[in-house]
């Protein structure tokens, strides 16, 4: 429990001195009775004059006043320290292991190089190739084969596996593979074709280590509509992700990527999805951190003023 700050020397020495010219001027002043004879030329008639309670009251009650007013600051101070050590501890109490979180998730997303946990490093190097459009279908010919009377909200001309093809989105949602030459329909595509895609994204040739379908995204995969996952036995834990309905590689996993992803849970607390910056939790945890550091820093200034304060009153006493 903080005690009271203890009153400066300053206004000690004060009332002593006052007392000190009052007690020898009285003093003094019966002694030139005694002897009978008058004042010494050197007093003043106006200062040899009896001491009496209201001389007394008007000599010390400046020194009292800034006794009491010292006093009440004293205290206010004490009190304002002692409640800033109280918000300080309790909400460091509650949000300290998510700030040791936070920063020890920064640490840790700063040393992985974001190309590993990318994945990037392991992409196979592609030749980009030029498209011709003769003898290709038109969008809306592409269209009439898929039987989307209503439109597309997307369609796109790509590459796919060396031959022109349209990947074409539907108002719904839902996407589809066709080949650009007879309209022919490559998705949803099979399990060879899945593997074989995700062998030539992948440079190197490594084993696998299984063939996975689902029909629901994962915790890893994230993405909507089913996938393809080939996990390929390489020591880095790589996992490909191709799209059934796209063809399409849609997400690399790996070690570094798992790793990066739960302290990125860690550190934006949103523990389901792991992808809401914004949630209400976040929120509220970073106020009650900034509430901290700012009673930290109050904290701080308080007890350097009460330091100066204390060396300040010790260089009076040795003085006087």
């Amino acid at each position: 429990m903080m005690t009271a700050q203890p009153i400066s020397s300053r206004p000690k020495a004060m009332i002593t001195d006052r007392l000190r010219l009052i007690l020898s001027t009285d003093e003094r002043l019966r002694a030139t009775r005694r002897r009978g004879s008058s004042a010494p030329p050197h007093f003043v008639r106006s200062e040899i004059r009896p001491l009496s309670l209201a001389r007394l009251r008007s000599l010390l009650t400046p020194t009292i006043g800034y006794r009491v007013r010292d006093r009440l600051k004293g205290r206010a101070m004490t009190a304002l320290l002692r409640w800033t050590i109280r918000v300080h501890k309790w909400i460091a109490l509650i949000v300290g292991i998510q700030i040791v979180l936070w920063i020890t998730g920064g640490v840790v997303m700063s040393v992985l190089p974001l190309e590993k946990v990318r994945g990037e490093h392991n992409i196979a190097e592609h030749p980009d190739v030029a498209l011709q459009s003769a003898g290709l279908m038109t969008p809306q010919m592409a269209l009439e084969a898929l039987g989307l009377s209503d439109g597309a909200s997307e369609i796109r001309l790509r590459v796919w596996r060396g031959r022109p093809a349209y990947l074409v989105e539907a108002i719904d949602g839902t996407t589809t593979l066709i080949d650009a030459r007879n309209g022919e329909r490559l998705t949803p595509i099979s399990r060879d074709t899945a593997v074989e895609i995700a062998r030539a994204d992948y440079n190197g040739e490594p084993d696998l280590e299984a063939v996975e379908y689902f029909e629901e995204p994962t915790w890893e995969y994230r993405q909507s509509g089913p996938a393809w996952r080939i996990s390929f036995a390489d020591g880095e834990g790589t996992r490909i992700y191709v799209s059934s309905d796209s063809g399409l590689v849609t997400a690399r996993r790996n070690d570094n990527w798992r790793v990066f992803d739960f302290f990125w849970m860690l550190h934006i607390m949103d523990y389901e999805e792991r992808e809401n910056f914004n949630n209400p939790l976040l929120i509220t945890a970073s106020l009650f951190a900034l509430i901290t550091v700012l009673a930290g820093l109050l904290l701080l200034v308080l007890r350097m003023q009460r330091l100066v304060r204390m060396e300040l009153a010790r260089r009076d006493t040795k003085t006087n």
